[in-house]
């Protein structure tokens, strides 16, 4: 299948889901990364509202999500990523020697963007012996597929503050405007009509 097959299957994807919420755009990206790429563990980072990056999804194949791997990551690959745009880290430069779990790792790390500025970033590793490392390729359609993502998350999370900012009930009609009655004069501060 080629690159371009692959594009139009993701676009494909997120139409099928009518309306979703952020949550589902996220799980739709992760399961069509991990059936085109194969063998991969994914970490992603979404900016927050106060303008910190977090973790919300983190998909293992061979790597258990905990604290110190989320902090290596974040530490090592994260930052660069934000800055640089997309980091590419091989399993032989050893960036990750003080732990175990990520040493013999191949890492591609992308800035997501929307609107022009960083939102997120996406991470996608696996170990030398579950594929060998990312070729130019991967490399390509990752960063293919960034804005059709980024927009649908876009959408979705458009959607989902305008649906908490709709109050449950029916809004109660504005008091209707009645003429002035001639009879509050006094009421308006005007002269007695008399």
């Amino acid at each position: 299948m080629s690159d371009a097959e692959r594009i139009v299957q993701l676009v494909n994807m997120l139409l099928a889901s009518s309306n979703p919420n952020p949550q589902r755009v996220v799980a739709i990206y992760m399961d069509w990364i991990i059936r085109n790429l194969r063998g991969l563990n994914i970490a992603l980072w979404l900016k927050q509202e106060k303008g910190h990056f977090e973790n919300v999804a983190y998909f293992k194949h061979t790597v258990p999500k905990t604290k110190d791997v989320l902090s290596a990551l974040e530490h090592v690959v994260v930052s660069r990523a934000i800055h640089e745009g997309l980091v590419t880290l091989s399993a032989s430069r050893r960036r990750f020697s003080h732990l175990r779990a990520l040493a013999d790792n191949d890492v591609i790390a992308m800035r997501l963007t929307s609107l022009g500025s960083v939102s997120g970033v996406l991470l996608v590793f696996r170990h030398k012996r579950q594929g060998g490392t990312f070729t130019g390729s991967d490399k390509h359609l990752l960063v293919q597929s960034e804005s059709i993502f980024m927009s649908a998350l876009a959408g979705a999370q458009d959607r989902a503050s305008e649906e908490t900012k709709r109050p449950n009930e029916e809004a109660p009609p504005p008091p209707q405007t009645k003429p002035p009655d001639p009879a509050d004069w006094w009421k308006r501060g005007e002269k007695p009509p008399y």
